[in-house]
């Protein structure tokens, strides 16, 4: 019925979300090695403007943090900590955000499989008062199917949903993490002695 396509249509955005962040949300995308390569050379030959210029051109998100830092190189090193924290927990923050659709989906698809059964359930209890002798179980039937098929839709959406939003979420972490360790050490160099 209607709460099992409203179901099924979350198991099919949930796996939409869930393949284009396996492109989006990969460390190859997130820090794209061609340009940590390209920001370290351009640091270690003190061309500090020119890796400026290439995190600007780039979204990535090592770009976006390191580019941050490089944008607050005048004000020193402490300034540079600060703008890369901030732009840092942003970007997080967005990465959260994205992941978190498949959170919401895993989240509702229960309940959406919980609104079938109460519904199968009342129509099974409606049949059974509307009768003048007890009904038949065939005629029951439909309602009792009604409500566990829509259970059943629910969990199977529910439970690779949650694993897929673990899944992403730990990826986020990792990154976080390597990119922070990458931009303390690039960013090294900018600080007093």
């Amino acid at each position: 019925g209607f709460i099992g396509l409203v179901i099924v249509l979350c198991s099919i955005g949930g796996f939409s979300l869930a393949i284009t962040f396996a492109f989006q949300i990969r460390r190859d995308t997130l820090i794209p090695p061609d340009l940590l390569d390209q920001i370290e050379g351009l640091l270690e030959d003190e061309e500090y403007e020119e890796a400026f210029q290439v995190c600007e051109a780039s979204d990535s998100f090592l770009a976006q943090v390191i580019g941050a830092g490089l944008g607050r190189s005048d004000d020193g090193y402490d300034a540079m900590l600060q703008a890369v924290n901030e732009t840092g927990e942003m970007e997080t923050t967005k990465l959260h955000q994205k992941i978190g659709y498949l959170s919401v989906i895993a989240s509702v698809a229960p309940m959406l499989g919980l609104f079938g059964t109460v519904y199968g359930m009342i129509v099974t209890f409606n049949k059974i008062a509307a009768a003048p002798v007890a009904p038949q179980p065939r005629e029951l039937a439909d309602g009792i199917s009604v409500a566990l098929v829509t259970t059943f839709l629910g969990l199977l959406v529910a439970i690779p949903m949650t694993v897929l939003f673990v899944f992403f979420k730990n990826r986020v972490v990792n990154v976080v993490l390597e990119v922070g360790g990458i931009t303390e050490e690039l960013l090294s160099r900018f600080k007093p002695a």
